[in-house]
């Protein structure tokens, strides 16, 4: 008797076991596509994007590396101009100039 190719699409499979999947996620190929997705059996939720870990609040937040920082600043300061005035004042002395300039016309 002669073996049959069956040509229906096969359901799901398991894909390799991955550790890096937070528990009790599984990994498995859809039969139709070939695309990986995951399942939590203890729900019964698929998805195909990858699950997260979710934190429990007993666990301390990653410790983030130390960024070296230059303790160095350097100022850039204009010769005489302006250099004690405030916004205000430099805002008032502009509107004097634009008003000046308007009389002369």
């Amino acid at each position: 008797m002669a073996a049959t190719v069956s040509s229906a699409p096969s359901g799901p499979r398991y894909a390799p076991e991955d550790p890096t999947l937070p528990k009790p996620w599984k990994g498995l190929v859809d039969g139709n596509t070939g695309y990986l997705y995951f399942w939590n059996p203890v729900t019964n939720t698929t998805q195909y994007e990858r699950p997260i870990a979710a934190s429990s609040p007993a666990a301390p937040p990653p410790k983030l590396a130390a960024v070296p920082m230059s303790s160095s600043v350097q100022v850039n300061q204009s010769s005489s101009q302006g250099q004690n005035r405030t916004g205000r004042e430099e805002s008032g002395r502009y509107n004097s100039e634009i008003n000046a300039v308007d009389k002369l016309q």
